[in-house]
């Protein structure tokens, strides 16, 4: 069969073509990556996903879940603009468009919950507070949970759940460290070392938070001994402190999201006329 060159005078540029192809194939190799390191952890750990906690605490849930859409997705992207498949283009672009308005809805949420109490006030399943404090209730129970709490607890120097100043008092959901008279638990009326206050080059003590939760200890003594601001309180402050930071890091999702979706509506569009200029040939 005789090679046809390519018509110069078709509709579809290559330009837009090649860029979504070659974005889209950084992006499908890398979601395969994330994926199968996620799955071999996922295997390694013998992991059994029971709720939400096992979903949102576990990174290598996170990878597998998010490697998996980029891969899927990427795909479409890649498909559609080397195969000019307007199916495909069409898939990606909506999905594009879904995840970008799930993005923006999530931030507005965001900034309800932390910026508009009053508004708050009518919508209480806005307020993740029992979804983290049903984590520390099972905090011994997972050690991923439990490494995430910690982790969590030690960068943004909170303890607990609340968006309050006596966030520590959560812990008493906990049955190792409720503060229970009848508790033979040797972490009675304690919290996780992961609250204390260290200073610089002070080697961590895992007995460090000891009685702060009993009312025999002072106000003072325990500020001396534990960060007692709870962690969506703390987590509200560090979106105060790193406002240009984090709008920063949303332009950079968004942004990229948004030329995609531009490409593929401009390729799309492109590919309907030069069917269109096929039919009108015929």
């Amino acid at each position: 069969m005789a090679f046809r060159p390519r018509d110069k005078n078709t509709e579809v540029r290559a330009c837009y073509k090649y860029i979504l192809f070659l974005a889209n194939f950084l992006f499908f190799i890398s979601g395969g990556v994330l994926a199968g390191l996620g799955a071999w952890l996922l295997y390694e750990k013998k992991k059994v996903i029971d709720d939400v906690f096992d979903f949102l605490f576990d990174p290598a849930v996170l990878f597998c879940c998010a490697g998996c859409l980029v891969f899927v997705l990427s795909f479409f992207g890649c498909c559609g603009a080397l195969r000019e498949n307007q199916c495909f283009i069409k898939l990606y672009k909506w999905v594009m468009i879904l995840l970008l308005v799930l993005e923006v809805l999530f931030g507005i949420l965001v900034f309800i919950f932390f910026y508009a109490p009053s508004v708050r006030k009518n919508m209480p399943w806005l307020d993740p507070s029992e979804l983290l404090k049903n984590g520390i209730g099972r905090y011994r129970d997972d050690p991923d949970l439990m490494n995430a709490i910690d982790n969590m607890q030690k960068e943004l120097q909170c303890c607990g759940a609340s968006n309050d100043d006596n966030g520590y008092l959560d812990w008493n959901d906990n049955i190792y460290f409720n503060c229970n008279s009848t508790s033979k638990s040797p972490e009675n009326c304690a919290v996780p070392y992961s609250c204390c206050k260290l200073k610089d080059g002070e080697l961590i003590n895992v007995l460090c938070g000891g009685g702060t939760l009993s009312a025999a200890m002072s106000d003072v003594e325990r500020w001396r001994k534990i960060n007692t601001k709870g962690c969506l309180k703390a987590f509200g402050n560090w979106l105060e402190q790193n406002a240009l930071l984090i709008g920063g890091a949303c332009f950079g999702v968004i942004i990229p999201q948004i030329i995609g979706i531009v490409l593929s509506t401009r390729l799309n569009d492109q590919i309907a006329r030069q069917k269109e200029k096929w039919h009108r040939l015929r």
